[in-house]
């Protein structure tokens, strides 16, 4: 009697991804985890682990030059937002000042004043009794008394350094009954501003020609009559005069970047660097006085080819970024300090790793400093093994589109949760909620996961109050919409945005078998306008497995809903897709796109399953 076996029926398995990690542009699309992406154009983070469609942007302002910087002066009254564009500073549409440099600025409010760098000419912008203005921090900036206890003759004891940012000094003298001579510490000076007798009324300003004459190339002040002090042992004449020192204003007026610091890590003083003509020197403002920099308030950080690029601060250190170093210590840390009723801030150590590229690159995501480099984004923290200090990567997963990228003239602001890095058409978020270990990168505790953006070519980027904005080389202000659930917002200036999730390449159990793509399952979330495509990649073609038609909207008010696709139904929960396919794939893999193009349409994905069959 013949015999014979019944062949065994091929198992189904599938793929389950219920955790959407962002993108890898890294890696090669058959080596990376289901986890992630190589290719999730304009897919943003929802909830932990969730993604959905990034949402649009519409422009709110247009000005004649490029977007530059935004400037938010703050004030209890109502808030000032100032912008940057070309060479023009506006308040709304007044042009408040014309001049400036056309290149990207920065600013910090101290004391109710806001200060701007653009490397040209440091702007002040304050309130000046009831009106407020933006001036020159030169034609308001304080005048230092740099002599007291002088007598006529010459000598006196130093008391405050020359202000750089203004020619002007005033010396204090100690007048006696005989002398009529008084002798100031420079010589060939521009002009004597003001002499002032103290007498027992108070204070007397005297009159050229009447009560005194003057050598301006000798430097000297000549009174009519000797000038006996009121009170024995008390300074009695005040001479201010003009003495332009060539370079000293702009020292700082060619400084663009800045930040707040202090002694004991208080935000009390506006450190400020970025002048090409001393890269490795920053400088450092009165307490509380951003209109006087002393001439000896200066700190040389690195080697003579070394530039200041930004600042981060650290517990309560000041960490300063360097471009390049000879030995990699790159992040110079400073803490201020009190010596002989002085502040002073010494070095207290330094990190090791890559020099910082662009000086708006700096943002503190959660509590890590980031900041970007040659090599991508870094942050400064303490390594985990040796308690040393280091920078290390957290953008390894966007690496391998953002180095493609014009780094140096790249822009970062802190937004929801996210460091957001505009650069080039693009902007790259590294998301603070979700990290994970690399071990292609093992030099770095953890890794962000990281979405990027399309089409946006900003110069900049900002948070406006809770919105996130960005300016364009067009003179174009733009601002992303913030409320997910209205799909009227999922247009960027009325044009679509195509937004897509692709696996990586599903090689099954065993990827040299042949495979049998039989189902693919998806749960995405309801809105009232939402749809999708889904797409299979497999030897160089592409194969539409799912076309939309409105099977997971709901219905609210009708202007909102779109009739090609009305189904009335008013359930909001997520929906499930399945789709049955017959996909043999020669190579014996395939790759699967979930992506929404549509105008003023959402999408949201929770999880995706495909079933196969290997044989």
């Amino acid at each position: 009697m013949s015999k014979f076996s019944v062949p065994k029926q091929a198992r189904l398995s599938q793929i389950s991804i219920d955790t959407f990690l962002g993108a890898d542009l890294t890696n090669e699309a058959g080596y990376i985890s289901p986890l992630r992406s190589p290719n999730c154009q304009n897919m943003i983070r929802e909830s932990s682990g969730k993604v959905r469609k990034w949402i649009g942007y519409h422009t709110i302002k247009q000005y004649d030059g490029p977007i530059n910087g935004c400037h938010i002066y703050y004030s209890e009254n109502a808030d000032k937002i100032l912008y940057h564009s070309g060479t023009k500073l506006y308040d709304g549409d007044t042009v408040i000042y014309n001049g400036m440099a056309n290149n990207k600025s920065q600013s910090k409010q101290l004391n109710g004043k806001l200060y701007i760098f653009d490397g040209q000419k440091l702007l002040v912008y304050h309130k000046n009794n009831n009106n407020y203005e933006c001036v020159t921090a030169e034609s308001i900036a304080y005048i230092p008394t740099i002599f007291i206890s002088k007598s006529p003759k010459g000598g006196g004891e130093p008391y405050e350094p020359i202000n750089l940012i203004q020619p002007k000094k005033t010396e204090s003298f100690l007048g006696n009954d005989t002398d009529t001579i008084y002798q100031l510490a420079a010589t060939e000076i521009e002009r004597i501003d003001k002499v002032v007798e103290i007498t027992k009324n108070g204070e007397n300003v005297l009159s050229p020609n009447k009560d005194y004459s003057f050598n301006l190339e000798l430097g000297t002040v000549t009174f009519t009559s000797a000038k006996k002090p009121i009170v024995a042992g008390e300074d009695n004449i005040k001479i201010t005069y003009t003495k332009n020192i060539k370079g000293y204003a702009d020292r700082i007026n060619k400084c663009d970047i800045c930040t707040l610091y202090g002694v004991n890590g208080a935000r009390d003083r506006i450190f400020c660097a970025g002048n090409k003509e001393f890269g490795n020197r920053d400088y450092y403002s009165q307490i509380d006085n951003g209109l006087f920099f002393g001439d000896v308030w200066y700190t040389v950080c690195g080697a003579d080819n070394s530039n200041i690029i930004g600042y981060t601060i650290i517990n309560d250190s000041l960490a300063t970024h360097l471009d390049r170093s000879d030995d990699d210590t790159n992040i110079i840390l400073r803490k201020g300090s009190v010596e002989k009723g002085e502040a002073a801030f010494a070095l207290a150590g330094s990190y090791q790793g890559s020099g910082a590229i662009c000086k708006h690159s700096f943002g503190v995501l959660e509590t890590e400093p980031l900041f970007l480099t040659k090599n991508g984004v870094f942050a400064v923290t303490p390594s985990d093994v040796l308690g040393e200090r280091f920078a290390q990567n957290r953008s390894y997963y966007l690496n391998g589109l953002l180095l493609k990228q014009d780094l140096e003239n790249a822009y970062a602001c802190i937004y929801d949760g996210f460091y957001m890095l505009a650069c080039g058409e693009y902007i790259f978020a590294l998301d603070g909620t979700q990290a994970s270990r690399e071990k292609n990168d093992p030099y770095s505790n953890r890794q962000y996961a990281g979405f990027y953006r399309t089409g946006v070519n900003a110069c900049c980027i900002w948070v406006q109050y809770n919105d996130l904005m960005f300016g364009c080389a067009d003179g174009k202000i733009k601002k992303f919409y913030s409320d997910y659930e209205n799909v009227r917002n999922f247009n960027d200036d009325g044009t679509a945005i195509l937004a897509k999730w692709t696996t990586p390449y599903i090689l099954g159990n065993n990827f040299y078998m042949e495979k049998q793509f039989k189902k693919f399952h998806a749960l995405l979330a309801s809105y009232s306008k939402t749809g999708c495509n889904v797409i299979a990649m497999y030897d160089g073609t592409k194969e539409i497995v799912y076309t939309d038609e409105g099977d997971f909207c709901f219905t609210t008010l009708f202007e909102t809903v779109n009739f090609d696709f009305i189904t009335f139904l008013s359930d909001q929960t997520p929906k499930t897709l399945t789709e049955k396919m017959n996909i043999k794939p020669e190579n014996n893999k395939a790759q699967f796109v979930i992506e929404n193009g549509e105008v003023n349409e959402a999408l949201g994905i929770y999880n995706v399953a495909i079933q196969f069959v290997e044989k």
